[in-house]
């Protein structure tokens, strides 16, 4: 078992044995386990739907957000690599990293 599988097999397993545990907070605000994999789910989803069967990367545009982690745990469930920049760079910087690296979905937790 890789170590992106063994972490997305211990996460999925702690979702399901402790849904209401603490997994995150952010700005006060709490995430459980069971929320966070319900958000990955979605994520999963719809990377399933706008790239089915694909093997290029995912770019992920987001800021830090329990959504950003979210997306990045759909990616790993999907064992998709993805590109994860910071959204504050400028917009030129970003269109060439996701094309240098071969990204030819872009998600944002936010769209």
């Amino acid at each position: 078992m890789t170590p992106q599988q063994n972490l997305v097999s211990s996460f999925v397993s702690h979702a399901a044995s402790h849904p209401d545990s603490p997994a995150l907070v952010w700005h006060g605000e709490e995430t459980t386990y069971g929320e966070l994999h319900e958000l990955a789910n979605r994520e999963r989803s719809r990377i399933r739907r706008l790239a089915p069967g694909a093997d290029d990367p995912i770019g992920i545009l987001a800021a830090k957000s329990p959504s950003a982690i979210a997306s990045v745990l759909a990616c790993l469930m999907e064992r998709r690599s993805f590109l994860l920049p910071s959204p504050t760079l400028p917009p030129e910087s970003l269109r060439r990293l996701f094309e240098q690296a071969g990204c030819r979905q872009v998600l944002s937790p936010e769209s």
